[in-house]
């Protein structure tokens, strides 16, 4: 998914096995991480900052940089239906999916 970026002041974090592109100011839904609501978490593992005309790229990450965000809610996502049909075999398997996702607000990014 492409999102636009608004903002001169955006990093690429790596968090919960995805890369986001996270933006001060703004909430995400990462897979869940550990922590309890309201706590601080701090994202270490910077792959790009941009902050003005100034890019930093990571190889593979970028040392002594940090996102600091805030943990909102722990909550499960959409449900992911699969059905497995064979026709004319009377074969069907119906199975359900829902992903446990944690809610992330984006309080500052650190250089």
């Amino acid at each position: 998914m492409i999102t636009q970026i608004d903002s001169e002041n955006f990093s690429i974090v790596q968090a919960g096995g995805r890369q986001f592109i996270l933006q001060p100011g703004c909430w995400y839904d990462m897979n869940r991480l550990q922590g309890e609501s309201k706590d601080i978490i701090k994202l270490q593992r910077v792959l790009l900052q941009k902050q003005g005309n100034e890019v930093v790229i990571g190889q593979p990450c970028i040392n002594n940089q940090m996102v600091l965000g805030v943990l909102l809610q722990h909550f499960r996502g959409k449900k992911i239906c699969v059905f497995k049909y064979k026709p004319k075999k009377k074969y069907t398997r119906k199975k359900g999916y829902r992903s446990a996702l944690t809610r992330v607000f984006v309080k500052q990014i650190f250089s």
